[in-house]
């Protein structure tokens, strides 16, 4: 058995970026604040305005879904937080099972599984 910081030493790939489109951003923008995740407002160059936080690394962004994008098949995202459990400004749904994660879905659809802390 490997302890955690042995398979850190053998780690090939780090997610540093994960940016999730959003059909309604000030949606998004107050649903993952309410999980406890200070963003700031940015734009690069003519780009649109979007919103970005640090996650120990991975830089996590909400863009706006454009138009021209309204067409295109955007799958559901599937990715894990692991959070301060009094930082959440909401109840979680409990699945019932003691093994499951806790899996809820954001203003877009996308799940999200909730790794929680005290």
């Amino acid at each position: 058995s490997y302890s955690f910081c042995t398979l850190l030493e053998y780690q090939m790939a780090q997610l540093n970026l994960l940016v999730v489109y959003c059909s309604d951003l000030k949606t998004s923008l107050e649903y993952y604040r309410s999980l406890g995740l200070h963003f700031v407002e940015e734009q690069h160059g003519k780009g649109p305005i979007h919103w970005s936080t640090d996650l120990d690394g991975c830089i996590f962004e909400l863009y706006p879904k454009r138009k021209a994008d309204a067409e295109k098949f955007f799958p559901p995202l599937r990715f894990g937080l692991a959070l301060k459990e009094k930082n959440i400004k909401f109840e979680i749904p409990k699945s019932g099972d003691a093994d499951a994660p806790n899996i809820v879905r954001d203003p877009d659809g996308n799940y999200i599984h909730l790794t929680l802390t005290p």
